[in-house]
């Protein structure tokens, strides 16, 4: 993690009112940091450069605040993985069966740069890229790979959404993933993907469920709605390259159909692979609450399976009150971490600044978003 050593110097720890002193202890896992405070100096230790960073920045902030109690003591992430999801704009053809969305700002390693020290300012680890809103179809001649190894270098986790290139031999709607063509089209576009940018950690894999014969098609007659995603999981799951992880993302067309989907979750969660997250919109529409949170709080048995819900933060209604909507029923099953969504990046000090920031930070600890927020407005 060269770029977070080069990060760590930049900063200017003597002039810092009160002045802090950092020990990185050694290259080890985790990305938490102990902080404490005696005569005017706070002692900032961490296992490794990239929770140095997160601490520097986190303690900076605390004091330009006044809230430096608040982030004392040992400051371990609440969740294991806080991905940040961005919006695309442009499009690169990673082989004729597959390609890959990307915002604009990964076309230059300064931008690269200035996004990478935005994610780690805010507490996030990972990055998805992908087609969440794809702009633009022109196909991009960037080098991917050099900006996806660039992103690596700070050490945040790399998470793509690929999208598959059409062929005619199989309609978009015959996705079925009981149909032969369909596991044949999919196995070459996730063989391509990791063969051409091996820097990718995990997939983030939309379900086709949406997609008109996805139930109605002659290989599902037999098959219920729960046999089919289960069938489409395990097809990614067993295309997937040792060490690469699957993230799935069961969306919904409306509220009927999330309450179908509601009905076997639980035993859908339990039939997943051990290297797969469940993904879902925190909201039906970004409006109803998902149907899964009242299964979820229902549910006798705590499954093993991590699941990760999805918050669009720049959505003119997406206001603090649902990132503490969100962050309270996140317990006693295992929840993995929140995405969130946006579909621009902030500037310096905007309301979508506070948001991510809050965010970020209540992914860490468990603070309200209310106060997480006074803490930004006087930072910042």
């Amino acid at each position: 993690m060269k770029k977070t050593q080069e990060l760590i110097q930049a900063f200017d720890l003597e002039y810092q009112d009160p002045k802090i002193e950092l020990s990185v202890i050694k290259e080890e896992q985790g990305q938490g940091f102990t902080a404490k405070y005696s005569c005017g100096t706070v002692s900032l230790n961490a296992n490794n450069s990239l929770g140095a960073l997160y601490g520097l920045h986190q303690i900076q902030t605390a004091i330009r605040s006044d809230h430096l109690q608040d982030f004392l003591g040992e400051n371990t992430p609440r969740f294991p993985l806080r991905p940040l999801r961005l919006s695309s704009s442009m499009n690169h053809t990673v082989s004729p069966n597959v390609s890959l969305s990307f915002p604009e700002i990964l076309r230059t390693d300064q931008e690269i740069d200035q996004l990478c020290k935005m994610v780690i300012e805010f507490g996030y680890n990972a990055i998805i890229l992908g087609s969440q809103s794809l702009i633009a179809s022109n196909n991009d001649p960037i080098d991917l790979s050099r900006a996806l190894a660039c992103i690596k270098d700070f050490g945040i986790r790399l998470i793509v959404q690929p999208t598959l290139t059409p062929i005619p031999s199989l309609p978009t709607s015959s996705c079925c993933p009981l149909n032969p063509s369909f596991q044949d089209w999919v196995q070459r576009a996730i063989t391509d993907l990791f063969h051409h940018l091996p820097e990718i950690d995990a997939i983030l894999w939309k379900s086709y469920c949406l997609e008109p014969d996805y139930f109605n098609s002659e290989e599902a007659r037999d098959a219920t709605s729960a046999d089919l995603v289960t069938s489409e999981v395990q097809l990614i799951e067993n295309l997937l390259p040792e060490g690469a992880s699957l993230i799935y993302h069961l969306p919904a067309l409306d509220l009927e159909m999330a309450e179908g989907q509601s009905r076997w979750f639980s035993m859908f969660c339990d039939d997943v692979g051990p290297s797969t997250a469940i993904a879902f919109s925190s909201r039906i529409n970004e409006q109803l609450l998902h149907p899964f949170w009242k299964t979820l709080r229902q549910c006798p048995d705590v499954s093993a399976t991590p699941l990760i819900p999805m918050l669009q933060m720049d959505d003119d209604q997406a206001q603090l009150d649902q990132v503490q909507e969100v962050l309270a029923r996140c317990r006693r099953h295992r929840f993995a971490g929140v995405i969130g969504q946006v579909n621009q990046l902030p500037e310096k000090a905007d309301a979508l600044h506070e948001k991510l920031w809050v965010l970020g930070q209540a992914l860490w600890r468990d603070l309200p978003p209310q106060l997480l927020a006074e803490t930004w407005a006087a930072a910042y």
